[in-house]
């Protein structure tokens, strides 16, 4: 399963690094992150959500991050998921963990 990862982003290094610890939780259960921090910078806003929202499509699920709501991207990515009927994961207070991503059983993804 392909899971895009949707949260607030901003140019620090932390989020750089919470986006990355989200990126291989989702690997070690065996699918396949789609991290939007890897498009890099210097693209317009435009570009960014004419991007993001294309790999959206691409995307079996999606993995809302804490905190995603008090975004504008992230909250429409996460209205795009509901609308389309994507699987959503949430992001649990305190332990960083999803509820319901299941583990890749072999086979097809």
């Amino acid at each position: 399963m392909q899971i895009y990862i949707a949260g607030r982003i901003d140019k620090t290094e932390e989020c750089k690094d919470r986006f990355a610890a989200v990126e291989v939780k989702i690997l070690e259960a065996g699918h396949t992150p789609y991290n939007p921090i890897t498009l890099g910078t210097g693209y317009s806003r435009k570009f960014h959500l004419d991007h993001a929202l294309k790999k959206l499509a691409e995307c079996d699920a999606v993995y809302l991050m804490e905190g995603s709501y008090d975004d504008a991207v992230a909250r429409l990515e996460a209205d795009y998921a509901e609308l389309t009927g994507l699987p959503m994961f949430h992001e649990t207070t305190g332990g960083g963990y999803w509820a319901g991503l299941p583990r890749f059983q072999g086979g097809e993804e």
